[in-house]
């Protein structure tokens, strides 16, 4: 366990940051979504000119996540935006693939499950005709902050979880409130209600309107894919650090505080049940 892990919730009040447990982090979230989603449209210019524009729900799930998490914490978007906009987060690349005599491929994209994330929301994204029925990379997701699409953004859902800081400047300052980069988005307010989970501290801690304290891959069970397509199921190994919780769980309590009021009512976790789920649309796939 790292010392820097974050280990509790952290909300804006009154202009200050300050921890807090997730039932307030979770109300937190369900009012600034609901103001954030649900606020005049801005707009944006087309062929025939200036046309209205509701602000949407962004996610961007982690290559780090398992397709467990990328499934529920999509459920959890779609509780809260009928149309929400799906992304990948970078993919983090060291050298090039190296192949030793005997054939095994030490591969240079170091993102376990990143074919599993995006393979999981495009087939939500399809099936439930949200996201325009795609999944956008990083890149994209980057470019889009900067260009008049922005105004589309009301709120964005970051997950993170990688080993080391993952946030690029240039990333930060376009979601940094007095940059030019902000001033140029055209944001009715400075910039979206941000919402990120993730594991360690980063460029974007200081900046988040919520951070919810994830759990690490050895502290939850799930499903991996890798680059050759395999699918990898693994189980838990240790407990979720004391104040954390998993991204399964977390977007079932989002999903819970969306439809009921209260993440009392949620389930708790388990990838056996949410991998059924996946594969039958009737239980919520």
């Amino acid at each position: 366990h790292d010392e820097k892990r974050l280990r509790s919730p952290v909300t804006v009040r009154f202009g200050k940051r300050a921890e807090c447990d997730f039932g307030r982090a979770y109300n937190e979230i369900a009012a600034g979504l609901k103001k954030c989603l649900s606020t005049s449209s801005s707009t944006l210019s087309s062929g025939t000119g200036l046309q209205p524009v509701s602000p949407r729900l962004l996610l961007m799930v982690s290559p780090m996540l398992s397709c467990e998490d990328a499934f529920l914490l999509a459920r959890a978007a779609m509780a809260f935006d009928k149309n929400p906009i799906f992304a990948v987060g970078p993919i983090p690349i060291q050298g090039q693939d190296k192949t030793s005599p005997g054939g095994y491929t030490i591969h240079s994209e170091k993102a376990p499950t990143a074919r599993g994330v995006r393979r999981v929301l495009a087939a939500l994204a399809k099936e439930h005709h949200v996201s325009e029925g795609k999944v956008r990379t990083f890149e994209e997701l980057e470019a889009s902050l900067k260009s008049a699409d922005a105004k589309q953004i009301g709120a964005m859902i970051l997950t993170g979880n990688y080993p080391s800081e993952w946030v690029t400047e240039s990333f930060a300052n376009a979601l940094r409130p007095g940059t030019p980069t902000a001033r140029e988005r055209g944001f009715s307010g400075d910039r979206p209600f941000l919402i990120l989970i993730d594991t360690l501290p980063n460029r974007l801690t200081d900046l988040a309107d919520v951070v919810l304290p994830g759990a690490s891959w050895a502290e939850k069970a799930g499903t991996f894919e890798n680059v050759k397509s395999i699918l990898q199921a693994f189980e838990q190994a240790i407990p979720v650090i004391d104040g954390a919780r998993s991204e399964g769980q977390i977007a079932l309590d989002l999903i819970a505080e969306a439809t009921t009021g209260s993440q009392a009512d949620a389930p708790r976790y388990n990838a056996a049940e949410t991998r059924r789920m996946m594969a039958d649309p009737s239980r919520g796939g």
